[in-house]
């Protein structure tokens, strides 16, 4: 007998309860896991903020009495970015299985795995990203008869791309290649050739994903030589230019510091502007390898020091310390981080708003939990998720841009 959609959604609640799910999508993804997540609902969520407290001070009574000015209020107004993920089960597979727990089984969690870990890590990697769904940008170019490798400018963008992705010029959304292989050693790509090859200095992105994802960390707190556009254009209704510290974060230009100067430096501004003081700071691997060779011994590991949150399992995360120089603040190496990027973030001014029961959902709202395909003998599962990463109060938090250096 084949599977019905009461056997299939039975499967998933047994092999996936909330506390096993919680652990394998936010296993080393520390980002994920700490932010917190909140339900929302309706077609877009706010953010107030108070920018500036009402402005009726004088030494003169008479003067302060006559004044008109009021408090700013300001206010974030987002939508929730739609994101998904399917999976393909052989109807061959259903039929000649009568029992959940022998080949349907292994099918089911290989092809259901498969689709959640590539959403999960869609999430994870884009929170420090930006909407405009670029992953990386193309250095170089070598091509033969029937394919071309492409070496990205930045080798440590080689974790956003895998095997089978499908990716297009933002430019122009075409020129497609699709990656049929990968060296994470030389940061390069190789896939099959479109209509036309793309260019050096190109920016790729996901077939489908232009201006669609996620507002992340590089949206909220803009750096590099970018900062002042970013700041000046409107950024969900706001034009943060008025303001750039309560609006856009701290913000320190450390491509002349060391890495244990610049985050001193953040950490020293923060306390400057009294905005509150960062409790974390994200970093990517290398650069936080870069950090621990500056300072040798004096870093310290809290193994599982760091908890997620809103989540049912008990889930912790490393993060180090250097004795004295960043107050409370521990660090957490986060491969999503982009290199040569530091985020020392206030948790609690963030979070991680989503539509339906959770931050990833089963697309079986109708009693369905899987449909026929049109053109193939199998059956189509959906995941999917309706999110958006908001910020209570961007001062209080920074962004540490250290450039381009070698590691």
């Amino acid at each position: 007998m084949s599977l019905t959609a009461a056997e299939f959604q039975a499967f998933l609640k047994v092999m996936y309860g909330k506390p096993r799910l919680d652990t394998m999508l936010l296993d080393n993804s520390p980002f994920l896991g700490m932010i917190p997540k909140k339900q929302g609902g309706g077609r877009s969520f706010t953010l107030p903020i108070a920018i500036g407290a009402p402005q009726n001070r004088s030494s003169t009574f008479a003067t302060a009495r006559n004044g008109s000015s009021t408090s700013a209020q300001i206010e974030f107004i987002g939508g929730y970015q739609e994101n998904f993920s399917m999976f393909s089960i052989n109807h061959k597979l259903l039929v000649n299985s009568d029992k959940i727990d022998t080949s349907m089984r292994r099918a089911l969690v290989n092809e259901t795995e498969g689709a959640m870990a590539a959403l999960k890590r869609d999430i994870s990697l884009n929170l420090f990203l930006s909407n405009d769904g670029v992953i990386g940008q193309v250095g170089s170019i070598t091509a033969d008869a029937a394919t071309y490798t492409i070496t990205l400018k930045n080798k440590a963008d080689i974790v956003r791309f895998e095997l089978g992705m499908k990716l297009v010029e933002k430019d122009t959304e075409a020129n497609t290649f699709v990656i049929t292989g990968k060296s994470s050693e030389n940061g390069s790509i190789t896939g099959t050739k479109g209509t036309a090859q793309i260019a050096a200095d190109k920016y790729l992105i996901c077939d489908g994903d232009t201006d669609k994802k996620l507002h992340g960390l590089s949206d909220w707190l803009p750096f590099g030589a970018g900062r002042d556009a970013a700041l000046a254009a409107p950024f969900f209704s706001v034009v943060r230019a008025q303001d750039s510290v309560k609006l856009g974060g701290v913000y320190v230009d450390a491509q002349e510091l060391s890495y244990g100067e610049g985050l001193k430096r953040a950490m020293a501004q923060c306390s400057l502007y009294g905005l509150g003081n960062p409790d974390v700071i994200l970093m990517n691997p290398l650069d936080l390898h870069g950090l621990s060779n500056e300072f040798d011994s004096r870093m310290t590991i809290e193994k599982g020091g760091v908890s997620a949150r809103n989540v049912a399992a008990r889930i912790g995360y490393d993060s180090f310390s250097i004795g004295g120089l960043l107050g409370s603040a521990r660090i957490v190496p986060d491969a999503g981080v982009p290199l040569g990027v530091a985020f020392a973030l206030k948790m609690n001014t963030w979070e991680y708003q989503y539509l339906g029961k959770s931050y990833l959902n089963t697309w079986n709202e109708d009693g369905v939990a899987f449909l026929r395909e049109d053109l193939t003998n199998a059956i189509t599962g959906k995941f999917y998720s309706y999110g958006e990463v908001g910020c209570s109060s961007p001062g209080a938090n920074a962004v540490i841009y250290f450039g381009a250096r070698s590691i």
